[in-house]
């Protein structure tokens, strides 16, 4: 979860540095708006890794086959079929 902060942090950070340098902003002004934009895309990524990672963690417990009771009995899910062709149709 940590690096999804950094990660989102570093994104956000770089993000405000290109606008303000495409808009012509004043250097504080940037660093500031920057620092902003890496605390608010580090937020986001946080909220957004915890989603991923509790679905993720669902659909794993939803994915685990369930155990049958009779483990000795053993089922024939394919029927077996007769090779003879005037049989079949």
């Amino acid at each position: 979860m940590k690096i999804l902060v950094l990660i989102g942090g570093i994104i956000g950070f770089g993000i405000g540095i290109l606008f303000g340098w495409a808009f012509e902003s004043p250097y504080p002004s940037i660093l500031w708006k920057s620092c902003m934009a890496a605390y608010v895309s580090g937020w986001l990524m946080k909220w957004w890794g915890g989603l991923w990672a509790n679905s993720l963690k669902k659909a794993l417990q939803d994915a685990e086959p369930e155990e049958s009771q009779d483990n000795d009995e053993t089922t024939n899910v394919f029927p077996e079929t007769s090779s003879d062709p005037a049989t079949q149709s």
